[in-house]
């Protein structure tokens, strides 16, 4: 008797956690009986929940595939799981011993100083912010972000961490572009109907971070030879995501997009010729499909980005006009953090044509410049931290390229110098649009400093300082 007490006693945690699932197994099944819709949004939630709990790289995945479908109703949700992927990476680096885990601000002390420095000085610009309340709102987002960037740094502890993270980042694309294919969301702007949104709810945000898509899958086609399916699916995904990103006619991403063509063959080293071949692969089907297949809405949306017309059509040219005045203004301290906005209609009446004041006066719109919007809040202090944490990141993956070269470790390099050229697109992207608190920006810029990390485990760290230039053969 006293043995099967021990045995149950013994057992006890575990059939308490079996117990506790099955209710919940049971309430999911009640729920999902009296409204499908929250009981599927309620099954996804504890999953994420329980898998966060499990494992970290597991629950950042998940977050990269809710991350692409983030239109205003899910903005609670996000955060909800944000908060729950800090509380998971806490446990796990105050659980692990030291080689078991790696934190940023251990590895990389400076990157921490840099993004402790800049949230600072967003606190300190409060005390000049014309509205207090929108400098709370993105001060929040800001905390956020780095959060993310901090946690992807130890939730890619190993190479294969390392690949479900580029490939949740790449299934996330894929499927934010399948739902609105299938769906077919509307865009915000009644008389832009005809583009694309996936879904973000914004074209030109979904441009730009399939470009990074692009990049990723098609690295990791590249990568994968010992993988057939999973190199057919990579396949299948950076050319869903190229379709999408044509569908979304955003003039924009495509300028990016061909930035991006031109960079990669100086950054993808030993592969710079199959660069420059898939490039010009690209480059021809970009310029096929608005000749022959886009709609006559997308093809002037496009076109007229080349009409002598532009200037008193397009808004943005306006609201970047306004913003380099605030610049020129507050060259130092700028205008306070999230106060773009608010402040912008303050430097209108001011020597300068400015066409298109109802998009600052009617309807203030943000920058559509991730760097203007950046010095323009918080002068070159904010600006030139915001830089070198960008900086850091892409360094970061072009000396893990590097490390991998060294140790014969090719597919790994390959991924590498993939991250390079997805951050290369999303930077250039970031001159049309304000990405600075996007989190799928910030997902892929943490991906850079964890594959330098992983890569000093394969191939010696020495030679880390040499100039930025010697890593790119």
């Amino acid at each position: 008797m006293s043995s099967v007490a021990a045995t149950i006693s013994g057992q006890l945690p575990r059939l308490l956690v079996l117990a506790g699932l099955g209710s919940l197994c049971v309430l999911l099944g009640l729920l999902a009986g009296a409204d499908p819709a929250l009981g599927l949004q309620a099954t996804v939630a504890a999953a994420f929940v329980l898998v966060t709990i499990v494992n970290l790289t597991a629950g950042v995945v998940l977050y990269m595939l809710i991350a692409f479908f983030e239109p205003g109703a899910l903005v609670g949700p996000l955060i909800a799981a944000a908060v729950l992927l800090a509380i998971s990476w806490f446990a796990r680096v105050s659980t692990t011993s030291g080689s078991q885990t790696r934190t940023l601000a251990a590895d990389h002390p400076t990157a921490i100083y840099a993004l402790a420095l800049l949230i600072a000085w967003g606190v300190v610009s409060f005390n000049w912010a014309e509205q207090t309340g929108d400098a709370v709102q993105d001060l929040a987002r800001y905390l956020i972000n780095f959060g993310l960037f901090v946690i992807v740094y130890t939730a890619a502890h190993t190479r294969r961490e390392v690949a479900w993270l580029i490939g949740g980042f790449v299934l996330g694309a894929a499927a934010t572009s399948v739902y609105g294919l299938v769906v077919q969301p509307e865009v915000g702007l009644p008389a832009e109907a005809f583009r694309f949104s996936g879904g973000l709810g914004d074209p030109n945000v979904l441009a730009a971070v399939l470009i990074a898509g692009v990049a990723l899958a098609a690295g990791g086609a590249a990568a994968m030879r010992r993988y057939p399916l999973v190199r057919l699916g990579c396949a299948a995904a950076a050319g869903l995501c190229l379709f999408a990103l044509l569908l979304t006619a955003s003039r924009g991403g495509l300028i990016a997009l061909g930035l991006t063509l031109l960079a990669a063959p100086f950054v993808m080293g030993r592969w710079r010729l199959h660069a420059l071949l898939g490039g010009t692969v690209i480059a021809v089907s970009v310029v096929l499909y608005f000749m022959l297949f886009a709609s006559d809405d997308a093809r002037e949306h496009v076109e007229r980005a080349t009409s002598g017309e532009l200037r008193s059509q397009e808004s943005r040219l306006t609201i970047w006009q306004i913003g380099w005045r605030m610049v020129e203004a507050n060259p130092v301290q700028g205008v306070g953090l999230g106060n773009f906005q608010a402040a912008s209609i303050h430097y209108v009446l001011q020597p300068g044509q400015t066409p298109r004041t109802d998009r600052i006066v009617d309807t203030p719109m943000g920058a559509h410049n991730t760097y203007l919007h950046l010095f323009s809040e918080l002068g070159v202090v904010g600006g030139v931290l915001f830089l070198a944490i960008v900086g850091f990141a892409l360094r970061s993956a072009l000396l893990a390229a590097r490390n991998f070269g060294r140790a014969g470790d090719l597919a790994m390099e390959l991924m590498s110098r993939a991250v390079v050229v997805a951050t290369i697109g999303l930077l250039a992207a970031s001159f049309f649009i304000s990405m600075q608190s996007n989190n799928k920006f910030w997902l892929v810029l943490g991906l850079g400093p964890g594959l330098l990390a992983v890569s000093r485990s394969v191939a010696p760290a020495e030679g880390d300082d040499a100039p930025l230039a010697a890593t790119a053969r």
